[in-house]
């Protein structure tokens, strides 16, 4: 797992998005849709009903009812791109095995440490073999990822002074303490609409492949984000790629489908959705 790169393409592992068809209700994102849904924060760690069983071409599976770890993310499975991670829990400690579908072979392994109200305070990966660090402010929002050894490679999120928790930046620092890059997130509606509730929320890709599901970085997506970019630096003054975000939603307000319309032009990006509960 490399934590400190984002991929070029935004929704190849990003988390805000959904399902293809269906509902008579299809509400885009200038509509706010508020029923129901279960949320317990009980060691920081958000437990939703329904499930995310399916994001493009994630699919994930969760520990049974009769296992101690029941409801837990147990597997994530990329077919298309021929790999697994297998999660394992003990104590304080998640173990995710990335492996190969076809043979089994271990990838690499990230070793992730939990503190007493079940955040991530420490994680370890054999594909880099760097030991990264993890700080949260006094509302538990992850605040800094940093290099164990060398504490300047580091990445800093910083938030919207809101009421509700929105991250609106981003930022990524080399060795020598340079910043290299910026994700920028937005939470405003084209025509005055109305923010909707981020029902399902995910981490930010800059997180790793092994954490995107892992509910245990504290909240990022109160609601959901409009616009994303990227932007490399230092700047020349060119225009950086972003991508605006519009979504569909299911009977139940969940997102089953999101477009991310480039904003230099070309082909609109669509994710789906499944999740476990019937009719969701």
């Amino acid at each position: 797992m490399q934590i400190f790169i984002v991929k070029t393409n935004l929704l190849k592992g990003l988390a805000l998005t959904a399902l293809l068809v269906g509902c008579q209700h299809e509400d885009i994102v200038t509509q706010n849709s508020q029923p129901d849904t279960a949320v317990s924060d009980k060691n920081a760690k958000l437990v939703f009903t329904p499930q995310l069983l399916k994001e493009g071409a994630n699919e994930l599976e969760y520990y049974g009812s009769f296992d101690v770890n029941r409801g837990k993310l147990k597997k994530l499975t990329n077919a298309a791109e021929g790999v697994y991670t297998q999660y394992q829990y003990s104590g304080q400690t998640i173990t995710a095995q990335r492996r190969k579908i076809s043979t089994n072979a271990l990838v690499y392994q990230v070793t992730y440490q939990l503190d007493g109200s079940g955040r991530c305070v420490e994680s370890l990966s054999t594909e880099t073999n760097k030991t990264w660090k993890y700080e949260y402010d006094q509302l538990s929002r992850l605040i800094k990822i940093y290099n164990n050894l060398i504490p300047n490679e580091r990445m800093e999120f910083k938030y919207e002074q809101n009421a509700v928790t929105l991250l609106k930046t981003i930022s990524f620092f080399n060795q020598s303490d340079v910043i290299t890059k910026e994700v920028n997130y937005s939470y405003m509606v084209q025509g005055g609409g109305t923010a909707v509730e981020n029902k399902y929320p995910t981490n930010p890709d800059a997180l790793g492949t092994t954490s995107k599901y892992l509910p245990v970085f504290g909240s990022f997506h109160a609601l959901l984000p409009t616009y994303e970019s990227t932007k490399n630096l230092p700047w020349n003054g060119e225009a950086f790629p972003g991508y605006s975000l519009t979504y569909v939603f299911n009977a139940g307000g969940y997102p089953k489908t999101i477009t991310a319309t480039p904003s230099m032009g070309g082909v609109s990006l669509v994710t789906s959705r499944t999740y476990t509960t019937p009719g969701l």
